[in-house]
């Protein structure tokens, strides 16, 4: 009788079944374990007669092990969240709290502006590179909210204000620009594809999956523009300024992957105007992110986002204009539940 092989499958029974009593166990692994029990009441008469009993006793012991890491592996998921798309970056996923997912991120958009700008009938090209950043930017800042719902029906509002002045020169005259820019913006979000990411969950990374949005909204502008003229000569231009609000129908989409547990993927693009009475001829909208888990509550976000607007309005000395690029780089933080 060969006694070693028994004696060795006595223990790696009784090995897993002291792992598996410091776990709980799902209910998937109750019922698998029931099923495995009748095979062993089946098995157990035949342990004793031969060498092919043997074999059977320890390919049953190899299949209570299997279970007992499907045991614990259930335990692990429902410790550190499951293994589905990350709760962690711009509403990445269902919060673990519950159906609701909240966010408010307080960021800065470092932009720049390149077109022409017009008021009164007077208009005066606009051109500022990156190094004018800091120089021309007199206050800049955004806020941005989000809610989601069960991971499928979404709502965002974001917020923009930013003042800055700029000179250009075309001729003997020099046109001295300030402008005021108000944003505010809003969409409703849903989710059509979130999936988690099967080849980084299986190099140990919980959090990864791939999040697709579709957006629909709107956007409102309040510019305020004022132009100063200085002429090298005796000819004398009067200041001109003006303010103008439009709204502007939006529609697009949003691509969240978080790569790993920590670091992420935003991009966003929407389109809008449509050339309404009430909107502009045509406005494109790219924004896109890295996204850092800092903690279990807080992203570092940091990236660029363009904006064109081509809006006119009037004729004459009341035409108003404001063509131009808005583009930068972006840092905020992202707080969430």
């Amino acid at each position: 009788m060969k006694i070693l092989p028994i004696i060795d499958c006595l223990l790696r029974i009784t090995t897993v079944f002291i792992i598996t009593s410091f776990f709980p166990l799902s209910l998937d692994f109750v019922y698998a374990q029931e099923d495995t029990a009748d095979q062993f009441k089946s098995l157990k008469g035949n342990i004793s007669k031969d060498g092919s009993g043997l074999l059977l006793a320890e390919k049953f012991s190899d299949q209570v092990l299997f279970y007992s890491q499907v045991a614990q592996s259930d335990y692990a998921q429902s410790n550190n969240g499951e293994a589905s798309p990350s709760t962690n970056t711009l509403s990445s996923s269902k919060s673990d709290s519950g159906d609701w997912y909240f966010s408010i991120a307080p960021y800065a958009w470092l932009l720049a502006i390149n077109g022409t700008i017009g008021v009164k009938g007077q208009s005066a090209d606009v051109n500022m590179s990156f190094g004018d950043l800091f120089d021309q930017v007199e206050f800049a800042g955004q806020l941005h909210g989000e809610l989601f719902y069960k991971n499928r029906y979404g709502l965002f509002l974001d917020g923009t204000y930013v003042k800055l002045s700029t000179d250009s020169v075309k001729g003997p005259i020099t046109s001295s620009t300030t402008t005021k820019i108000f944003m505010f913006e809003f969409a409703g979000m849903y989710r059509v594809y979130s999936s988690p990411t099967s080849y980084a969950q299986s190099q140990g990374y919980q959090k990864s999956s791939i999040n697709v949005d579709l957006l629909l909204g709107g956007r409102y502008y309040n510019i305020d523009n004022k132009i100063n003229f200085r002429s090298q000569g005796p000819m004398n231009i009067p200041s001109v300024s003006g303010d103008e609000g439009w709204f502007d129908f939006m529609a697009g989409g949003r691509v969240i992957w978080q790569a790993t547990d920590r670091w992420s993927l935003i991009g966003r693009t929407d389109f809008g105007g449509f050339d309404f009475n009430f909107s502009s001829t045509f406005s494109w909208n790219g924004v896109g992110f890295v996204g850092f888990d800092a903690t279990d509550w807080l992203n570092i976000l940091l990236g660029f986002r363009a904006l064109y607007t081509d809006y006119s309005d009037g004729k004459g000395d009341n035409r108003f204009v404001f063509d131009t690029w808005l583009y930068g780089p972006v840092i905020g933080l992202n707080f969430h539940n």
